[in-house]
């Protein structure tokens, strides 16, 4: 099964120079940016297209939820679980933590992989009320895996199990 990227995105983002022909799916775009991350970083000097297309898709919660769901299990390496912490989970946490935390939650249950990649998200502070209770949240999430996380450079639990 495939997920189609929005339409309205697929179309702003074609339009740049670099826009691989055939990038219209999040599992194709998920491939594209695992591939760009494990370039080596003589190759990567400035952000790739599927980067800067996975930041634009934060504009889209239940999109960036659906590619970090596909991206967990494809991880290969702690650094690219930084990227997934640090990339598409922060932005959206931060940028849509009330409509996620239900699902993160949920996602949490099943899956340590995503407790340890939720270890390398980083919070501003916020005095916003709504967002601390968020923030608590994801702490009581990834408590348990913060020993071996991704700060204390654990490593990569297995994927998870598939759901029967």
């Amino acid at each position: 099964m495939t997920t189609p990227l929005p339409p309205d995105l697929v179309t702003r983002l074609c339009e740049a120079a670099t826009a691989p022909d055939d990038i219209v799916t999040l599992e194709a775009l998920l491939a594209c940016w695992l591939e760009d991350l494990r370039k080596p970083l003589a190759e990567t000097e400035e952000a790739s297209w599927a980067e800067l297309c996975v930041f634009e898709l934060t504009d889209y919660p239940e999109h960036i939820l659906q590619f970090i769901e596909l991206a967990l299990p494809r991880l290969s390496a702690p650094a690219e679980a930084v990227m997934l912490a640090a990339g598409p989970l922060e932005d959206v946490i931060n940028a849509h933590g009330l409509l996620v935390i239900e699902r993160l939650e949920a996602l949490a249950v099943q899956s340590p992989r995503l407790c340890f990649v939720l270890t390398g998200v980083e919070f501003a502070e916020t005095a916003d009320a709504a967002q601390s209770h968020v923030i608590e949240r994801i702490a009581s999430l990834r408590a348990e895996a913060m020993a071996q996380g991704l700060t204390k450079g654990g490593p990569l639990p297995p994927p998870d199990p598939r759901p029967v």
